[in-house]
This record gives structure tokens, C-alpha cells and sequence, in this order.
């Protein structure tokens, strides 16, 4: 996705198309810090890599995405099954649950849904059992130099439009 994806963005530039702003989700995020320039296509490439070995090994994780469901139903049965978190909350109509399979499948067996589908992921990501992969890529992204970037960026962590001033502080 990544290489497909920085491509096509080249092919853009090359038609003299600039973004106002870019936003990515998860994966989609590296070319989001791609194309206004915080890091080179190599350096997004090698983080990519390195987070994808990462994730990679840790493993024991399920995903599934709920379809047409009580919102508050859910959120006292997450509240109720350890193991199993809210991993993406898309709309008020769909979302992803992650955890152990064990955790999902206890959820899935508690809220009713109009349609339940488990995803066929190796792991639970965007949950707590990503913790250790977490931890070693933030030591790797920590040896990263990051430029300025040169449009706004809506960001995973805090969904906003911001960029980075030439101080490292942030604006909106």
C-alpha cells in the first residue's frame, strides 16, 4: 500500500497537484507524512518495513468488524470483557473490535449485531496487545530525522489539521 500509494502521489506532482491537507489511517498514515515531505519515499519505506516485522511478531490477536449494533450495548460489554478493545471507530455504524480471539469471540457473542464479520489479520492491531512492537518502533522512529512538512496533516492520534512549525511545536 505504501509504494502504491507514494506513487501515485508522485503522479499527482507531476501534474502540478498540491494538496491542502492529507490524513492517512494507520498504514495510510506514512504516505500521509510522505507527501508534504517529513520524511523521503526510503525513510517511509524502511519504517514501513520495520513496522510491519514488528507487528509481525507478536501474535494470538483477532479483529472483527461489527455492522448495525447498539453503540451503548457495546460499550458496557467492552467495559465488561477484558482482552478486547475498540480498535477503530469508523462511524456510528460500523466499527472494529481487537484483542485475543477468545476476548472477540466472548464480545461477539454478547452484542447483537445485523452483521458481524471476523477479519483475517495476523494480529490484534490498533490494540493493547501491540504494546511491545510499540515500544521497540517508538525507539526506532525516535533515530528518524523528520522535516517540516509543507501542507496540513490530520493525524491517527489527535484528528485535526495541524503542521509542524519550524521549532518542532505544533499549530493548527
Amino acid at each position: 500500500m505504501y509504494v502504491v500509494e507514494s506513487l501515485l502521489a508522485d503522479e499527482m506532482f507531476t501534474h502540478y497537484f498540491q494538496p491542502y491537507l492529507v490524513a492517512g489511517h494507520s498504514l495510510g498514515e506514512y504516505v500521509a507524512l510522505y507527501v508534504p515531505g517529513v520524511f523521503d519515499f526510503e525513510t517511509g519505506l524502511k519504517l514501513v518495513k520495520k513496522r510491519a516485522e514488528l507487528m509481525n511478531n507478536v501474535t494470538g490477536g483477532q479483529m472483527a468488524a461489527l455492522m448495525g449494533f447498539d453503540q451503548k450495548q457495546l460499550e458496557e460489554e467492552l467495559q465488561q470483557t477484558p482482552g478486547v478493545v475498540l480498535a477503530n471507530d469508523n462511524n456510528s455504524g460500523q466499527v472494529v473490535i481487537s484483542g485475543t480471539p477468545e476476548a472477540v469471540d466472548t464480545l461477539l457473542g454478547k452484542v447483537k449485531t445485523k452483521k458481524a464479520v471476523k477479519l483475517n489479520v495476523s494480529g490484534a492491531f490498533h490494540s493493547p496487545l501491540m504494546e511491545s512492537a510499540s515500544r521497540e518502533f517508538q525507539q526506532i522512529l525516535e533515530s528518524v530525522e523528520f522535516a517540516d512538512d509543507k501542507v496540513l496533516i490530520i493525524s491517527n492520534f489527535e484528528p485535526t489539521a495541524t503542521y509542524r512549525c519550524r521549532d518542532n511545536k505544533t499549530a493548527s
